[in-house]
């Protein structure tokens, strides 16, 4: 089994500091915020909210939604569908 690396596994930017490989789903908030739900993160049905997930507004988050994108792609490059077009065959006229 080869081992997976990644370019970036903890993302640090202005006094956050996010494991990656703990971020759950991502989801928008209003119109420019992002919620970030960890693995950690509990779901309380009385506020229909999620407890302890982060959240960004939307100068932070146009930052870190590419780099967790960037991480995901990279771990999981061998198992990511090529959704790159094929060539089209030539034929052969005989």
């Amino acid at each position: 089994m080869t081992n997976k690396t990644v370019t970036e596994s903890i993302f640090s930017r202005g006094g956050w500091v996010i494991p990656m490989a703990e971020v759950q789903h991502i989801e928008p908030r209003g119109e420019d915020g992002r919620m970030v739900v960890m693995k950690s993160s509990t779901y309380n049905l009385e506020s229909d909210e999620y407890n302890n997930a982060i959240y960004m507004d939307k100068r932070l988050a146009d930052v870190f939604v590419p780099a967790w994108c960037r991480y995901r792609s990279e771990l999981e490059a061998k198992t990511l569908m090529n959704l790159q077009p094929t060539p089209p065959k030539e034929t052969q006229n005989d």
